[in-house]
């Protein structure tokens, strides 16, 4: 059974889903979202093409929590963010970032 690019939107949504619930029930624990940002650090990094339709609610769900509680994990897990979707986009004049990066930002 191959793995199709659907099946790794949802299995990454399902991922996420979970983690925004942890952060939902824990939101001062700073050793929890240094965790959690380290995930998607790595789903960002590992399954980008999946990630990338999951990322406008992320951004969203980060800036609600940073309201919360600014633990600099949420900057730099935004950071991140640009580093791996706007790579390129100084050289490429086609290759812009997205509002919602740039609203992140």
């Amino acid at each position: 059974m191959q793995n199709t690019p659907l099946q790794s939107m949802l299995a990454v949504q399902q991922v996420l889903s979970l983690l925004h619930t942890l952060l939902e029930k824990r939101p001062y624990s700073q050793r929890l979202c240094e965790k959690v940002c380290r995930c998607y650090k790595h789903a960002m990094r590992n399954a980008a093409h999946a990630f990338t339709p999951l990322l406008p609610a992320l951004l969203q769900h980060l800036s609600k929590q940073f309201s919360r509680q600014h633990d600099p994990g949420y900057v730099y897990i935004v950071a991140v963010a640009v580093g791996e979707y706007c790579r390129g986009c100084y050289h490429d004049a086609n290759r812009k970032p997205g509002p919602l990066l740039l609203e992140a930002i």
